[in-house]
Formats: structure tokens, sequence, C-alpha cells
């Protein structure tokens, strides 16, 4: 991959360009297939992948009584697809994944190691300073659509409600 397409994902569109390589150097590409799962909810988090082509399902578990019996069920809460980054939880303290990652059909990412990246960072400040800004961008923006998606749940539950009685 030529370096200065890593800055097309927002966590790598403020880091200088001569640093980009550098990333591209450190990362390898990885094959997923449909129903792969890139990491779990609650697992440490050790990675930050940029997905090339294809999608990504995050997908969170609702607790409930199936939980119990050892059935999970999950909520998709975003789709990420090429051109986005996913991952922020390998980059923020406690570092655990928030959501199980699951490839949609086939695809590909650069898979960077976090902890490598972050001595990167710690050791570059102008690197982590730039990291850092595409990061808050990127947390930011999930943050609004899910805030946008449960205000939409709530809307629609209390019209259920309000219909019923």
């Amino acid at each position: 991959m030529p370096a200065e397409d890593l800055s097309r994902f927002k966590v790598f569109s403020r880091v200088p360009r001569g640093k980009l390589a550098q990333l591209v150097a450190m990362g390898s590409e990885m094959t997923f297939q449909d129903g792969d799962v890139l990491f779990r909810q609650g697992d440490p988090a050790g990675y930050l992948y940029a997905v090339l082509e294809g999608e990504v399902e995050l997908q969170v578990s609702l607790a409930g009584p199936e939980a119990a019996s050892g059935k999970k069920r999950f909520l998709v809460v975003e789709t990420i697809g090429p051109d986005q980054d996913l991952g922020w939880s390998a980059l923020v303290s406690p570092y655990l994944w928030s959501a199980t990652a699951r490839a949609r059909g086939a695809c590909r990412c650069l898979v960077l190691s976090a902890p490598d990246f972050r001595v990167m960072m710690d050791q570059d400040p102008e690197l982590g300073y730039a990291v850092s800004k595409g990061l808050n961008e990127v947390i930011s923006q999930r943050l609004q659509r899910r805030t946008q998606k449960l205000l939409r749940l709530w809307e629609l539950l209390n019209k259920q409600r309000s219909s019923q009685g």
C-alpha cells in the first residue's frame, strides 16, 4: 500500500507524509472472510485496523436471559467500510474492545500492532498529537451516530407506548 493512501483514514489524516511510510512498514495486510471475527468485546485490544476493501460490522452483546444459557444476542451498532479505521480501543486506556468486529463479506485490512504504535507515538510527540486529533474525530463521530440511533429508538418506543395507552 502506498504510504500516502494511509492519509485517507481519519486516524492518520493529519500525520505528516514522511511518517506515513513508517506506519505502512510496521503494518501487515490481512484478509478476512464473511463472518470472521477480528476481535471480541471485552478482550484486550492489541491492533488498529484500516479497512481497505469490504465491510466490518461492530456488534455489542446484549445481556439477557439467553446470556446465562450461553446464547448471546448481538446488536450491530455500526458498519465500517473502505477508507475507515476501527480499533480505537487499542489506543485508549484501558485497551479493551468496546465491541465485537465481524467481517461482513470478504474484507481486507491493514493491521497495526497497537503496543508498537503507542510506543512510536510516545517517542514522537508530533506523530502522537496528529494521531490523537484524528482519533478524537473518529470517537466523536461514532458517539454522535450512536446517540442519534439511541434517540430515534427512544422516540419509537415512546410513540409505541403512547399508541398502546
